[in-house]
């Protein structure tokens, strides 16, 4: 292989600064999920309501596979549907029946819909108006370990400024990896290829399997196909290889090595990750899973050397 340049890159540096907006918006939904709900029967539906509705899309008079549901809750304006869709709700009672037509956009997830006409038949059955606390220190005090509102405040501006330095890192990373992976010369192995792809199937069937679904219901329930999950597990597969031989060959290039305290901690920190005692989990680990667990460590500590050479502009 031949390696591209991967010291001095730049690179844009995310804004991780939480707005107070975005403060708000994490507020209002603790209060919602902490909201009384009261059936109605006196006035239509509107904005802030939470309707229970059958609904089941059509295309031609037939129906299309998981554009249905039945006792289906949402709250309006929520924008969890499309918002075409969320207004013909607004304004109607309990008990109607109605129907109307929605357009999805080519690129719609559901393939049996993307880029069709789909009409809806829905069936209103029942009206909830959601009844909020009051957003004071009783509130802090009733739904969180605070005493005050501001404390809470406080909590969830840290809370969201952590998700945002982790999403800014990840960005980050990615990005130099792309550019180093487009300027260097690469000859995967075939075989380490279909087994990494093989992996990747596997994991995406183990985290349809937690969600008590199978392969054939995902395909079902998103109108995917077969060939889609191998593409998507390919495309992993292969990027994840990239990144490997680059980062190893970073490592060769520079010597970067690891101390056997460093691995002592990566398999204190993985027995932990799984809940087992480090000796136990040693133990139960294969030689190819330790030098994996070896590769993994060189592999993050090249990217880090990669990093701390990277020019961040804003």
């Amino acid at each position: 292989m031949i390696l591209g340049p991967y010291t001095h890159l730049t690179v844009k540096r995310p804004d991780t600064a939480v707005s107070e907006t975005e403060i708000n918006q994490a507020l209002k939904k603790i209060q919602t999920d902490m909201s009384v709900l009261i059936t109605i029967d006196t006035r239509p539906a509107r904005i802030g309501d939470q309707v229970i509705i059958q609904y089941q899309g059509y295309l031609d008079s037939t129906p299309i596979p998981n554009t249905g549901r039945s006792h289906h809750p949402l709250i309006l304006g929520s924008g969890s549907f499309l918002p075409e869709f969320e207004e013909q709700l607004t304004g109607r009672w309990a008990g109607d029946k109605f129907s109307f037509p929605v357009y999805f956009s080519k690129d719609y997830p559901n393939t049996a819909a993307a880029g069709k006409e789909v009409v809806f038949q829905i069936h209103l059955l029942s009206v909830g108006e959601l009844v909020l606390q009051d957003l004071d220190d009783d509130f802090a005090k009733d739904f969180s370990d605070f005493d005050t509102l501001a404390q809470l405040r406080d909590s969830i501006c840290q809370n969201l400024t952590e998700k945002k330095n982790e999403k800014a890192q990840e960005e980050i990373c990615t990005n130099l990896l792309t550019q180093i992976i487009e300027h260097s010369s690469l000859d995967p192995n075939p075989e380490l290829l279909a087994q990494l792809k093989d992996e990747f199937l596997e994991e995406f069937q183990e985290q349809l399997a937690r969600q008590g679904l199978d392969t054939e219901q995902f395909l079902s329930r998103t109108g995917h196909s077969d060939e889609f999950i191998d593409r998507h597990c390919q495309k992993q597969a292969e990027r994840k290889m990239q990144e490997t031989m680059v980062l190893h060959e970073i490592a060769r290039t520079e010597q970067i090595t690891f101390t056997d305290d460093e691995l002592e901690e990566a398999i204190y920190d993985l027995a932990e990750e799984y809940e087992e005692e480090p000796i136990e989990f040693l133990q139960m680990l294969s030689q190819d899973e330790i030098d994996g667990l070896k590769l993994e460590i060189l592999c993050n500590k090249a990217l880090n050397f990669v990093m701390k050479s990277a020019d961040f502009i804003r």
